[in-house]
């Protein structure tokens, strides 16, 4: 839940500061289905930065906290998926 509202807080940031550069884009003929293809290009670039980047420090600390789990590997794929 935090991840999605931080996710929010910058594309809604971007989105706010770009205003005038996508008015000028849609009063010169590009259609609003394009502006928006855009938005969600970005947003979607961005989680799939967040998430790599949060898959490979994960796998980081849990090698250095391996010696504190029990029962589980340090790199279980069901458990770095959920």
């Amino acid at each position: 839940m935090l991840g999605a509202v931080g996710v929010y807080g910058v594309i809604s940031h971007v989105v706010q500061r770009r205003a005038r550069e996508y008015g000028i884009r849609l009063a010169l003929g590009q259609s609003p289905t394009k502006v928006v293809g855009q938005v969600l290009r970005r947003g979607v670039a961005l989680v799939a930065l967040g998430g790599a980047i949060g898959v490979a420090a994960a796998l980081v600390v849990t090698r250095l906290l391996a010696s504190m789990l029990y029962g589980v590997t340090s790199s279980d794929p069901v458990t770095m998926v959920a």
